[in-house]
């Protein structure tokens, strides 16, 4: 909810680039706005997925999640694995 003003205010300003069939400065401001407020939107919805889950793993299980990574990378013939376990 928090981005809608943003977007609707990139939009017009978008719109406001418009004139007489010329493109503007103004519209292009409000296109690369508009696109990076939907990149900040998918970091911050994947922030608060994060604190969501570990406040959840904590009333389930009465401790912190554990910090273990999972890592996959590509090598010349498949996959290797990495797991790494914070202390």
């Amino acid at each position: 909810m928090k981005f809608t003003g943003g977007r609707i205010g990139f939009c017009l300003l978008g719109i406001s680039g418009i004139n007489n069939g010329k493109l503007e400065s103004e519209y292009y401001i409000g296109i690369a706005g508009i696109i990076g407020l939907g990149i900040w939107e998918a970091i911050d919805a994947a922030n608060e997925v994060e604190k969501y889950n570990s406040k959840l793993f904590k009333t389930i299980y009465d401790k912190e999640k554990p910090h273990i990574g999972f890592n996959l990378h590509t090598i010349n013939k498949g996959l290797k694995l990495s797991l790494s376990y914070n202390f």
